[in-house]
């Protein structure tokens, strides 16, 4: 997405609920891509998903 006209925001939040740690993570992105931004919201969850539950493994270990 670096070369598209578009801006993107990620959010990841961290809360503590019965002695283990809850993790959010929220992206939003706008703008312009010629196919619509829609053909690769799909990718982007992916990618986002495959990057959480690696931290996750991580965390899990710690």
């Amino acid at each position: 997405m670096q070369e598209l006209g578009t801006a993107g925001a990620l959010a990841i939040t961290f809360i503590e609920k019965d002695l283990k740690t809850e993790v959010t993570m929220t992206y939003a992105a706008g703008g312009y891509m010629k196919q619509g931004l829609d053909s690769i919201g799909g990718i982007v969850d992916d990618v986002l998903s495959l990057q959480l539950n690696r931290f996750r493994s991580y965390a899990d270990k710690k």
